[in-house]
């Protein structure tokens, strides 16, 4: 709501689960639908569709939100190799790629985060490691400077007021 009322447009595309069936929030919104090879989900997203958001009022800044499946469970492929990311990868790379395209690249930050990865015991909403270590990732081409890390305990919730300053 924030975000809108700042002149934002916002698109939620993925799982189910976080799609927060708000009236008006959104200005598209769509589920995964689509079949990635090996997998055993609907997982991929419509591409051409998030290019037609991100392309369709250029003037305006925007919030795209894309939530993978793939967190949530090994896909194993033959050989052991965890697919998941993999896939998760790809996806994330496929959405850069756009933005590039766009010449969207260097007035877009970028936020990669999961979610605690499986139901398994003492992982996901624990605060054991596997529910504690996860990636966040935040990419401002041309602000922040590559390849810098940190070991301190963040809130997905921490990351709201300064990228609402950002904006």
């Amino acid at each position: 709501d924030w975000l809108k009322g700042a002149g934002y447009r916002a698109a939620l595309y993925g799982k189910e689960g976080a799609r927060p069936f708000t009236p008006g929030v959104w200005d598209d919104q769509a589920e995964n639908t689509l079949k990635v090879p090996g997998s055993p989900e609907n997982c991929d997203f419509d591409y051409p569709r998030i290019e037609k958001f991100l392309t369709a009022d250029p003037a305006k800044p925007f919030l795209l939100v894309l939530s993978t499946n793939f967190p949530h469970a090994p896909y194993m492929e033959p050989g052991g190799y965890d697919a998941s990311d993999k896939f998760t990868d790809g996806e994330l790379g496929a959405a850069l790629v756009l933005l590039k395209k766009h010449g969207l690249e260097s007035s877009t930050i970028v936020v990669y985060v999961s979610d605690n990865g499986a139901g398994i015991p003492r992982a996901k909403w624990t605060v054991y490691d596997a529910g504690c270590l996860l990636p966040l990732i935040i990419r401002w081409t041309g602000r922040f400077e590559a390849g810098v890390t940190s070991a301190a305990m963040v809130r997905f919730i921490d990351s709201a007021p300064p990228l609402l300053e950002a904006a």
